[in-house]
Parts: structure tokens; C-alpha cells; sequence
């Protein structure tokens, strides 16, 4: 089923991996204009040259200043390309909202330029990156996917109610994976910080992926973070979910494919989850994995 929102830690891990694999300082590079990440595929329109104050840090924790956004028409047509919604979007006049750094504005659209950063430092499409550096190292194969451009479901996928149909492929860094929960929380235990099974982040990086900013404690890069723990919903029309580090053992995974109208964003659901998880006795002692 599509996760939706659940997607940005899957794209913060993929950034923290490419930390790993020799740009130490990509975190704190500019994202637009000169000497930046984007900056000579993308230049910066002299109409919004505020972008060049944003670093990849400030994207990932939603202090970039950037609106959020996914109603642009590219990210509903089948055909549009990545340079049709680029460029739709660095000219728009209302783009940049504040200064960097100032304000915790939740954005889709930072996740998109993260995207962006992947595929230009990379050299490879998004997807095939987070393919090869981040769910083949933990072991999850081709059922966690980025959905179609046409916003129809693949043979095997869940229908929604109501179903929707963007872009998948343009949503992808943002909120285009599908998956079976068994993906998510088997990817969660992979980038959790715990020692068994081995993650595929150090141990410093996991510690800057899981650490709030001054603006905003709560959410890291990434991820709601508190108390050691991390966990993200995901939630659009036909959908919700929750990938949950629950702090004594026990991780979950939720999705479901409509959009009760007594739960916005799936918090009613998680903390239903919460409080009833840990009264289970005893758990099946076989690998689920």
C-alpha cells in the first residue's frame, strides 16, 4: 500500500547515506545557487534567489522557509518530467515563506529538492539510489517501490477509496513509496540505533539524523523524535500509515487504504496501537524476517 509520508525517512536515510560514502559535509552545503548542490542544473530564478540561503540540513528538518505544496498541476500529470515541476516550482512567487532557520514549516516540497540533491550528486535516478544504498542493504526487496506516474495501482497493490491518482513518480522523495508493513518496520530496524541487527548508518549519523533542531526539538531529520525514539505518519486522500519506535522493544508498522474521517493523520490509530501492543503477553520467538 502507499505509505505517503513515510517517505521522508526513507529519502533522510538515503541522504545520510550518501554522508557516509564520502560527502561529510553535505549536510550544511548550499542547496541553490553558486558552488551549491543544485545550482548548476537548477539555477536559481532572480525572482526567488532567497533559495540560495538553504542548506540540505535545513530541507531536511523543515526550517528551509519553503511552503508546502503537491497541488502543482506536474505533480498530477503522467507526463510531466522533473524539469517541468522544478521549474514550476522555483518560480513560484510564493514559495519561500520566511528565512531559513526561523520557523518549523512542514513541506513536501523540501522533500522533493531532496530528491533532486540525491539524483544530481548521485548521477543516478532517486529511486534507483535508494534501491541499491539503503533497502537492498536491509534486505528488502522489489515490494517496496515507488508508484506509477500514472497514479494507478501495480498488479498486487492495494485499491484505495477514494483513489487518488498524482504523479507517484513525482511524489516519490515526499510521499511516492508503496509497501507491505513488513518493509517499513524491517527498514526501521535497520536505521534504529539498536545493535542487533546491524545498521546501515553509523552510529553518529544516526545520532544527527535523529536530533531535533533549536526551532523544533520534535522532529529531527526526518523523523518525530523524543524520548530515544523516532517514528512518521504518512496520510493523504485513500490512506494512512505509521511506522512506530515504540522505546521497549517493539516497533510497528500500520497502513491503511481509505481516509476515516475521524482521523486526520492517523494519530488516533497510533495511539490505539500504543496502548495496546504492550499488553501482549508473548510473541511468536521465530524470525518474522
Amino acid at each position: 500500500l502507499r505509505i505517503w509520508s513515510i517517505s521522508k525517512p526513507v529519502t533522510s536515510v538515503a541522504i545520510m547515506r550518501l554522508v557516509q560514502q564520502g560527502n561529510p559535509n553535505l549536510l550544511d552545503r548550499n542547496v541553490f545557487g553558486p558552488n551549491s548542490v543544485l545550482g548548476a542544473t537548477y539555477p536559481t530564478p532572480q525572482s526567488n534567489i532567497g533559495l540560495n540561503n538553504i542548506t540540505v540540513r535545513q530541507l531536511l528538518n523543515m526550517t528551509s522557509g519553503l511552503r508546502t505544496g503537491n497541488g502543482e498541476a506536474p505533480f498530477w500529470d503522467a507526463n510531466s518530467t522533473v524539469a517541468n515541476c522544478m521549474s514550476t516550482l522555483m518560480n513560484a512567487n510564493d514559495l519561500i515563506t520566511t528565512t531559513p532557520n526561523t520557523q518549523n514549516i512542514y513541506s513536501n516540497l523540501n522533500y522533493y529538492f531532496l530528491a533532486r540533491v540525491i539524483e544530481v550528486v548521485t548521477g543516478q535516478p532517486y529511486e534507483t539510489y535508494v534501491r541499491n544504498n539503503v533497502l537492498n542493504p536491509a534486505g528488502i526487496g522489489n515490494t517496496m517501490y515507488v508508484g506509477l506516474a500514472n497514479g494507478e495501482s501495480r498488479p498486487g497493490e492495494a485499491t484505495y477509496t477514494p483513489h487518488s491518482k498524482p504523479n507517484m513518480q513525482q511524489f516519490g522523495g515526499f510521499g511516492g513509496w508503496v509497501a507491505r508493513p513488513i518493509d517499513l518496520v524491517n527498514f526501521l530496524r535497520h536505521v534504529d540505533g539498536a545493535p542487533n541487527p546491524a545498521d546501515i548508518l553509523t552510529g553518529a549519523n544516526h545520532t544527527t539524523m535523529t536530533t531535533g533542531s533549536m526551532v523544533a526539538p520534535g522532529y529531527a531529520l526526518g523523523w518525530n523524535v523524543g524520548n530515544g525514539i523516532q517514528n512518521h505518519n504518512g496520510c493523504f486522500t485513500g490512506g494512512r500509515s505509521f511506522l512506530v519506535e515504540l522505546g521497549n522493544g517493539l516497533s510497528y508498522a500500520v497502513i491503511v487504504n481509505n481516509s476515516p474521517s475521524n482521523d486526520n493523520c492517523g494519530w488516533t490509530l497510533k495511539s490505539v496501537l500504543d496502548a495496546a501492543l504492550p499488553t501482549v503477553a508473548q510473541y511468536p520467538n521465530y524470525n518474522l524476517f
